[in-house]
């Protein structure tokens, strides 16, 4: 197995403000995203957006305020 040289960022309120401007300079550097928010619709138009313009980014639905969160799942772009 290889080692991968890019960093993978996990960034929680990546949908909008100080967490999407978050991811967006993290993947910028070259790091490679796996996105959460609670917003479902939000979290695959922003993950396809970041894809479009060439990032390694992921995401999926999760609520972090909630330690034993339910709402947890891969947004399918």
């Amino acid at each position: 197995m290889t080692q991968q040289s890019n960093p993978v960022a996990l960034v929680t309120g990546a949908t909008s403000g100080i967490g999407l401007a978050i991811a967006r300079r993290l993947l910028a550097d070259g790091a490679r995203a796996y996105l959460c928010a609670r917003d479902e619709q939000r979290l695959i138009e922003t993950v396809k957006s970041l894809q479009d313009e060439g990032f390694d980014v992921d995401g999926c639905v999760c609520d972090s305020t909630e330690v034993t969160s339910q709402k947890i799942g891969r947004a399918h772009v």
